[in-house]
């Protein structure tokens, strides 16, 4: 039996109807060099044979009464994988934009509690003009309490190899379910955390202290070295930033992973991350001027770190920080706008060592911060007031060789993340076997028309490869607008008291 983190314990508890808290991913195999099709049973079967390899997929979670204390993973004494594996034909028209339809829809669906947290759907019976021969897909929902978006994509490995029909040489472990604790047992370890917790509280303090001057300090030393930094509440009000409904869409674009490296060369200094990023803004510049609504103001995206923690002890789970980010949405230059972009993440480095998120919400119990979400949502307050932030824009490495279930070949995947009330845009990019997917989720309401999103996501790689044939820029240290080189900000506790300052205007509350 394992403690979930506050950090997870936080996932856990702000989930609600209309913002299920599950990872999601849409995974298309091609199975044209076996000599039959992958049927149902043979991809249950294969998931059967690796689930020794990551315990979660075996793990439910339990609350301790009251919710007096985070929840539990537990070893699921009635685990049955039928509650996990779905199998839906694709149906007519058996294309592409069905099939995206099809996972936007799976992931509008919140994952069962009373069950291990975790559910894989078989699609078949795709049109061989749109797919090509022998093709399948699966959709995977994890969710997030369980892991990040590195984590994730390492759990999703553990049901791959890297060569077709392979088998691990792991030794099985032998499953052997207990009963699942009492609600007595949970009051009583319970008790004896939060009677520990007073007597260590004098060792917090002086840990927090630490972690707090440490913090400021690297903010001041960041702040003198820079013009500015995206405040809080300072983003600009887009429609991705309203509140959202339970609906979503869901969107990708596939690019040469090779385009991406050889912009990346011609600047010296530049990274891939610093091209990504280049890329999402000149799509959102792109899709925001078709909607005649592109803010004078740059979008600030929020970008999630993966760090360890200090508090985390767990082969999966959370372990992350974040950082907000200036996209240059402002800037017509794509190479301007990517000599900006690099300046702002590269400033984010002097944080290196900023308290984690999981030890930001150590100040604040999950439930109140689930109570306070909900309180949120229910007055609509993300419509009344400036955003801290746009969107969510996450990139994850991820390998660059061929991967297989059993004998079919993994040939694209994009990945889907949460929505919440005022965020109702996120971009997740994923790089595999020389191809670059960056998948947007949103919902009807905030983004109605996705493929005019995905479209530009190609027409602004067109254009960045453009602008640098005609630009005499070669490095990232080149002179570009000083409007655009504010500094990132890690969300850390030293600054938590700026936000709640905001909160309480907002809100109306006073200081009593």
């Amino acid at each position: 039996m394992q403690q979930l983190s506050s950090l997870d314990a936080s996932f856990y508890f702000l989930e609600t109807e209309h913002t299920p808290m599950h990872v999601g991913g849409l995974y298309v195999f091609d199975n044209s060099e076996a000599e039959t099709d992958f049927t149902f049973a043979e991809f249950r079967d294969h998931i059967l044979s690796r689930l020794h390899i990551a315990r979660f997929f075996r793990q439910r979670i339990v609350e301790v009464p009251l919710k007096l204390d985070n929840p539990y993973w537990v070893d699921d004494p009635d685990f049955h994988i039928e509650n996990h594996l779905l199998h839906i034909p694709l149906g007519k028209p058996a294309n592409r934009k069905k099939l995206m339809n099809m996972a936007a829809a799976e992931f509008e669906k919140p994952l069962e509690r009373d069950k291990p947290l975790w559910e894989a759907i078989f699609v078949d019976g795709f049109d061989e003009e749109a797919f090509g021969p022998n093709r399948f897909a699966v959709i995977f929902k994890l969710h997030h309490c369980a892991i990040d978006s590195i984590s994730g994509e390492e759990m999703i490995s553990a049901l791959l190899d890297v060569e077709p029909n392979s088998e691990r040489a792991e030794v099985r472990q032998e499953w052997r379910p207990e009963e699942l604790p009492s609600e007595r047992d949970l009051l009583f370890k319970a008790y004896k955390k939060k009677a520990n917790q007073v007597s260590q509280l004098g060792l917090w303090a002086r840990e927090f202290l630490a972690d707090l001057a440490n913090s400021v300090m690297k903010r001041r030393l960041a702040e003198a070295a820079s013009d500015g930094r995206p405040g809080f509440f300072s983003a600009p009000h887009t429609s991705f930033n309203g509140s959202i409904s339970c609906r979503r869409v869901f969107g990708h674009k596939a690019l040469d992973m090779s385009r991406v490296r050889a912009i990346r060369d011609k600047i010296e200094g530049a990274t891939v991350n610093d091209v990504i990023l280049t890329i999402c803004s000149g799509a959102l510049r792109h899709y925001l001027n078709f909607k005649r609504n592109l803010p004078r103001k740059s979008l600030i995206a929020f970008s999630p770190l993966s760090v360890r923690s200090r508090t985390i002890h767990s082969s999966f789970g959370n372990q992350m920080s974040a950082t907000l980010v200036r996209l240059g949405t402002d800037v017509e230059d794509p190479v301007e706008r990517l000599l900006s972009i690099h300046k702002s993440v590269s400033s984010s480095k002097v944080y290196r060592h900023a308290v984690s998120a999981d030890s930001l919400t150590e100040i604040i119990p999950s439930t109140t911060l689930a109570l306070a979400s909900r309180l949120y949502s229910g007055l609509h307050l993300a419509d009344r007031h400036s955003p801290i932030y746009n969107l969510s824009v996450t990139n994850v490495p991820g390998p660059q060789r061929a991967l297989y279930l059993s004998s079919a070949k993994l040939e694209a995947q994009s990945n889907s993340a949460p929505l919440f009330d005022g965020l109702g845009l996120v971009v997740v990019a994923l790089s595999y076997n020389g191809v670059l997917d960056i998948a947007v989720t949103s919902t009807p309401e905030v983004m109605p028309d996705m493929q005019i999103m995905t479209d530009a996501i190609g027409i602004a790689l067109n254009d960045l490869e453009v602008a640098l044939e005609k630009t005499t820029i070669t490095s990232v240290d080149s002179e570009f607008p000083s409007n655009t080189s504010e500094l990132p900000v890690v969300l850390t506790k030293s600054i938590w008291d700026e936000v709640m300052e905001k909160a309480k205007g907002v809100i109306g509350l006073s200081d009593n």
